[in-house]
């Protein structure tokens, strides 16, 4: 079933992108462990209403990714079609741990970022460098929700908070995603700073 946003929980969709011979694995969060896209599931009523929350605020309810959960999904991952369909799976336990040990807007972070993948794909804009890489690209697509979302600090720290402390695979250096992340927030109309994370370092 379509959500309104544009985020939609869809068994059916799972199964399309599962058969899809060109079916890609954009990104991955945290451990790199065995995904079984015969697992996903539902995803819980919490996930959808903040992916909806990044939905409205990047693509103005038009993504069209699909959201599911999935305990062998290592942390969070998204995977994309060559019909440019899409869909992000998180690890139910992975959303639980990091919404109780990082706080209210950790989740929105790491959607954001998983998000700003899909319509980077999509979408050319000029404010971004045209030599940074899809990691980095999503970091800015990131900052760019947390503008447009106009979180109140607490969220937003735990928004950066989060996405620093898991970082893609293979892709963690502070130095370029920081960077990235306040670009987007500028200019996507974020006002002042980006809260200091200097104890995450």
């Amino acid at each position: 079933m379509r959500a309104a946003t544009g985020i939609v929980c869809c068994l059916g969709l799972s199964l399309l992108l599962a058969t899809l011979a060109r079916a890609e694995l954009v990104c991955s969060l945290g451990a790199d462990v065995y995904y079984d896209s015969k697992s996903d599931g539902n995803a819980s009523p919490d996930a959808l209403r903040i992916a909806r929350e990044v939905a409205n605020v990047i693509c103005g309810g038009t993504c069209n990714i699909a959201l599911f959960r999935n305990p062998t999904a290592g942390n969070l991952l998204t995977v994309t079609a060559q019909d440019g369909s899409a869909k992000i799976v998180y690890n139910p336990q992975f959303l639980k741990s990091i919404d109780s040990s990082i706080g209210n807007g950790a989740i929105f972070g790491l959607f954001a970022h998983e998000v700003g993948h899909v319509v980077d794909r999509r979408l050319n804009v000029t404010w971004m460098p045209g030599s940074w890489d899809h990691e980095v690209r999503a970091d800015a697509w990131a900052g760019c929700a947390i503008a447009r979302a106009a979180l109140p600090d607490d969220r937003k720290t735990a928004a950066l908070r989060a996405m620093l402390r898991y970082p893609p695979i293979g892709h963690q250096a502070r130095d370029l995603r920081v960077p990235a992340l306040e670009l987007g927030y500028h200019s996507c109309g974020g006002a002042g700073t980006l809260p200091s994370l200097e104890k995450d370092q």
